[in-house]
């Protein structure tokens, strides 16, 4: 199998330098047909399986292991199979005499998709959605980075952008009165980030370790941040630490 220096390498002599693929072949010491494939591929294909992986011992009691795994999602932690036990089951069980390597290949491909979660993308009338992010930008000819806020409102499909200079405490500010005015309107509830500008703690028992994170989006709110919340009186929430999809 090739790796991609190789590959770059034909690539180059070929449809760059105008080699030949017979002079190809030649230089670098493989066949034509390989020439040919290199030259209409950007990368190596790597190894591709002809067919479906036949497994006779196991295959006919591939629904058992998958009756395991499934028992597994809502067993308590202690109780869960480990990859050893899945093995040793079918083998006591219904005398199942094939390899460990075999059984671990099928059971953790298959306790992985099994576990696949699905968030419903609900929004409720006159929640927003906020956030600011980083873009690149050339106000009066020079190229800069600045701070995008993108506020939107999911239920009507209204998206509303400001940029400023820096992600200061007055762009924290400025950036939701104006996304507010952008439809005439304040919206009853904003979920947002922790952000230091607007979040100035967030309330634990003041170790990394061991602190555990409210998750009803409680947080000890920055003084500028909470004299602009308390003047329309919109309900802001923050998301968990590291759950984007909050």
């Amino acid at each position: 199998m090739y790796g991609v220096d190789p590959y770059s390498k034909v690539r180059v002599a070929v449809p760059r330098d105008g080699l030949g693929r017979r002079g190809a072949a030649r230089r670098f010491g493989i066949d034509r047909a390989t020439a040919s494939k290199v030259v209409g591929r950007t990368v190596p294909p790597g190894h591709r399986r002809a067919g479906a992986r036949v497994r006779p011992k196991l295959d006919a009691h591939a629904s058992f292991i998958d009756g395991i795994l499934r028992g597994d999602l809502t067993a308590p932690g202690k109780r869960r199979h480990t990859v050893l036990r899945i093995f040793e089951r079918p083998r006591d069980e219904r005398g199942v005499d094939g390899g460990y390597a075999t059984v671990r290949d099928h059971a953790r491909p298959r306790r992985l998709s099994l576990r696949e979660a699905f968030v419903a993308l609900v929004h409720p009338a006159g929640r927003a959605q906020a956030d600011f992010g980083e873009a690149w930008a050339v106000p009066g000819g020079v190229r800069r980075k600045v701070r995008v806020l993108v506020a939107d409102l999911p239920r009507g499909g209204a998206i509303f952008l400001k940029a400023h200079p820096a992600g200061t405490a007055g762009a924290s500010c400025d950036g939701p009165v104006a996304a507010s005015a952008f439809p005439g309107g304040v919206p009853p509830s904003i979920p947002r980030d922790n952000a230091k500008l607007a979040a100035a703690k967030i309330p634990g028992d003041g170790t990394r370790a061991r602190a555990k994170i409210p998750g009803d989006g409680t947080r000890a709110r920055a003084k500028l941040f909470a004299g602009l919340r308390s003047h329309p009186l919109f309900r802001d929430r923050s998301g968990r630490p590291g759950k984007g999809n909050e």
